[in-house]
Formats: structure tokens, C-alpha cells, sequence
């Protein structure tokens, strides 16, 4: 059975690429294989047999959940000199 999930790229560790999809699932797939991918990304995963088989970069929804994280500290930061 194939499956797509949206999930985050959390970390890349050990050669590994460490992703966690919407509903807290947990894949690897080898960083070696998508070697222009860093932290924080947004990524489609292709999920096979209960594997991760293919990673597809989400650079839209990356950069809008770049722009939110940035707002959201540049509010906290205004808040804490008040």
C-alpha cells in the first residue's frame, strides 16, 4: 500500500534525513539521496509498506512557514522589551 503525508524535515542526523509527518509518524530516508535539503523544510513523503520511499520539497509552504516562525519571534521580541 502507497500513502502521501505532509510532514516536516526536523533534522538531518547521522546520514539521515528525520521527518515527522502531521500526525507524528516518524520516517528516515538517506540524506545522501537529497543532499540540498536542510531543517525545517515543509516535504510531501511518499510512503510505501509503511517506508518512506521519496521525499518531494514543499518550497511554498516552507517559505510561508518561514515567514510565520519570523513574525511570531519578531512579536515575542516586542513584547519582551515591553
Amino acid at each position: 500500500m502507497t500513502e502521501k503525508a505532509h510532514a516536516s524535515l526536523d533534522r538531518i542526523e547521522e546520514g539521515l534525513l528525520v521527518c515527522y509527518t502531521d500526525d507524528d509518524r516518524l520516517f528516515t530516508l538517506p540524506a545522501s539521496d537529497y543532499p540540498e535539503m536542510k531543517g525545517g523544510e515543509a516535504v510531501e513523503l511518499t510512503i510505501t509498506d509503511g517506508r518512506a520511499v521519496a521525499l518531494r520539497y514543499l518550497a511554498e509552504e516552507t517559505e510561508q512557514n518561514r515567514k510565520k516562525a519570523k513574525s511570531l519571534f519578531a512579536a515575542l521580541l516586542r513584547k519582551k522589551k515591553n
